[in-house]
């Protein structure tokens, strides 16, 4: 293992899911994210590492970030650098959709539950949200959270679309 894997571990360990998250010096260890992607070859993630460097309050920054991570197949740091951009933007379904997306590759299907357990009101505007509480409860053996959550999204979906497939 070369000291730049060890630099990436260590990083993932103090910054990745859950560990990270409460974290309010994001901005440093992305510095050393930015430097380790420049060594490895992938200079997007650099670039856009380092913009949050600069301006680490800036929910875009923070999101573009976020989803070239999940891309990347990073998702313990990208969940944390979405949950710092929901911390800024609030209940926002594009930042909530795409944090449980990097929950879920963390495998950590029940923090997303959580999370989403915590945000009834944008799961009843969601469909994709309802769904994604309904999977991932799934993917914790939650199944009478899943059969409620289901047969909510099946009532949103009639909602919108009435006397459609889903009514």
């Amino acid at each position: 293992m070369s000291s730049g894997d060890d630099a990436f571990a260590q990083l993932i360990a103090q910054v990745g899911w859950p560990n990270g998250k409460g974290t309010r010096d994001l901005a440093r260890w992305l510095g050393a994210f930015a430097q380790i992607a420049g060594q490895r070859g992938a200079p997007e993630l650099a670039a856009l590492a380092d913009a949050v460097v600069r301006d680490p309050d800036n929910p875009d920054g923070l999101y573009d970030l976020g989803f070239a991570l999940i891309e990347a197949e990073v998702p313990r740091l990208a969940a944390t650098v979405l949950w710092r951009c929901m911390e800024l933007v609030g209940d926002s379904e594009q930042v909530v959709s795409e944090l449980v997306s990097a929950l879920e590759l963390a495998l950590a299907n029940a923090d997303a539950v959580a999370l989403l357990e915590a945000r009834d009101g944008l799961r009843s505007q969601s469909a994709l949200c309802q769904y994604l509480y309904a999977f991932n409860a799934a993917m914790i053996g939650r199944l009478d959270v899943t059969r409620a959550a289901l047969a909510r999204l099946r009532a949103q979906l009639a909602e919108r679309d009435p006397g459609g497939a889903h009514a």
